[in-house]
């Protein structure tokens, strides 16, 4: 019945050790369409059902279960011992996304016709030389 129950479900029912290197599922909500969907982690440790996962900004503040989990075959560098710091889902995909730098990064050109003197420019905006 309960394999029944999980099959119809869709629940899969994956154990993983502390060491294993996982991802985590990025809700929707918190990015962009060009973000990337699952976050790399390694697992901290287990209690029970829920696994604590460590990032390369911080540790989870919220435990998962492995049906939240997939395995990751990427490279990882991270050092479970010295990381100490509790971050919370959020935080760190807008940190592995980098959305801010990325919008400093894009470039302007200038296509006026005219002198740059007025806000309407948009080199006068950004503060640049017009050339």
């Amino acid at each position: 019945m309960i394999e029944k129950h999980n099959k119809k479900r869709n629940k899969r029912t994956l154990e993983f050790n502390s060491g294993d290197k996982i991802s985590v599922r990025i809700p929707r909500i918190d990015r962009g369409g060009t973000d990337l969907p699952r976050l790399p982690g390694i697992i901290r440790r287990k209690t029970n059902d829920f696994y604590e996962i460590t990032t390369e900004h911080g540790f989870l503040q919220d435990c998962l279960r492995g049906c939240d989990l997939e395995l990751y075959h990427g490279p990882l560098n991270i050092e479970i011992d010295k990381i100490t710091s509790k971050i919370s889902l959020r935080t760190v995909a807008n940190k592995v996304n980098k959305k801010s730098k990325d919008v400093k990064d894009i470039e302007i050109s200038c296509e006026c016709t005219g002198k740059c003197s007025d806000k309407r420019c948009k080199c006068f905006k950004a503060v640049l030389n017009c050339q």
